[in-house]
């Protein structure tokens, strides 16, 4: 387990993976009543769920942070009740992944710049072969 990051994580905040070719984000969601750290995730055959961060951690790549949310307590406990009313919802890479999932938990607006960014680089290459083919 990626100690730093496990003992530095807070409700709130935000979890991200650098993967190469994108990113994984999830979002600390705090202890429970026996100690337990949690995560919450949305992971592709799974969805939207709560994982302890011991398992979450385990697999971690090494190129792994922790981007601090700037809240309150109360703004905190908002972001891990908005991740929580999540819990189910199912995994879509366009419409909901895990970037989708760690903003509406986080700002109440389910985007995601990665989807974002590859769609805009789609209609550029489109526009760019209908270019060349007239």
């Amino acid at each position: 387990m990626n100690q730093y990051i496990s003992n530095n994580l807070q409700p709130g905040d935000k979890i991200v993976s650098d993967y190469g070719l994108y990113r994984h984000y999830a979002i600390g969601l705090g202890i429970d009543n026996l100690g337990r750290k949690w995560i919450s995730e949305n992971k592709k055959g799974h969805g939207v769920g709560a994982i302890l961060a011991e398992v979450y951690f385990a697999n971690l790549p090494a190129n792994s942070w922790i981007e601090k949310f700037q809240g309150t307590p109360i703004k905190r406990k908002r972001v891990v009740d908005r991740a929580l009313l999540q819990t189910g919802k199912q995994y879509d890479i366009i419409s909901y992944n895990c970037e989708h999932h760690v903003n509406e938990a986080q700002y109440g607006v389910a985007q995601s710049s990665q989807v974002k960014n590859v769609l805009v680089l789609a209609a550029v290459i489109g526009l760019g072969v209908a270019l060349f083919k007239s």
